[in-house]
């Protein structure tokens, strides 16, 4: 007797149809009737239910039927495999999309080449001093407003970078968010300064603003 005569046989017993046993494994009752015939072979899972509700063993429900054995053993391998491979893409994508998700954040928290029109000194003086001022244009996108710059140095302090920071708002900003913003730099021996430049989040630079020659 083939596995699915002994399948069918089982269910007759119990005097079931093939609607309620497919109910009970969670499954169409056109896939019942297909184990029934042969046409397909239930996975391990489901051999182990159809065991246990037939009260049959798994020796008597496959008993002599070899290429049913290799079939659901090759199938249970397949669907291992499936599972380890669906792992490892989400292990690589879950970090993946979340990197890319905070870069694309940082970026939008940090005015970027596009939105600047014209850069500028105010020396105040003849040279470099704590009373020069940098000078920055821009232009902002719609629903973006102006939220602040940062003002850090290398550790030579030989490089100003300066950031200049925008916010998303609901609130559609005019066409034309044109402002003007004055930088004070940093309290530091100027003498030393070779160069300030505005840079974004990542610290990738924009524009030089100025450079010693």
């Amino acid at each position: 007797m083939k596995i699915g005569e002994r399948l069918k046989q089982g269910r007759e017993n119990l005097n079931m149809t093939q609607q309620q046993v497919a109910d009970i494994i969670n499954v169409s009752r056109p896939t019942i009737s297909n184990w029934e015939n042969e046409r397909s072979y239930p996975d391990l899972e489901s051999i182990v239910i159809l065991s246990d509700l037939y009260n049959q063993s798994l020796d008597e429900l496959l008993r002599e039927d070899y290429n049913v054995v290799e079939t659901i053993t090759n199938e249970t391998k397949k669907s291992k495999q499936r599972k380890n491979l669906i792992l490892v893409l989400l292990l690589i994508f879950i970090p993946l999309t979340s990197y890319l998700g905070y870069k694309n954040w940082l970026d939008l928290q940090s005015v970027n080449m596009r939105n600047v029109n014209n850069i500028s000194m105010i020396l105040n003086g003849d040279r470099l001093n704590q009373d020069s001022l940098a000078l920055i244009d821009i232009d902002l996108d719609n629903h973006f407003k102006y939220s602040g710059y940062y003002v850090d140095t290398t550790p030579e302090k030989d490089v100003i970078n300066i950031q200049l920071y925008q916010q998303f708002t609901l609130n559609k900003n005019p066409e034309t968010n044109h402002i003007q913003i004055e930088v004070a730099l940093p309290n530091i021996d100027m003498a030393k300064v070779n160069e300030i430049r505005l840079i974004n989040q990542t610290g990738t630079e924009i524009k030089t603003i100025f450079v010693r020659h």
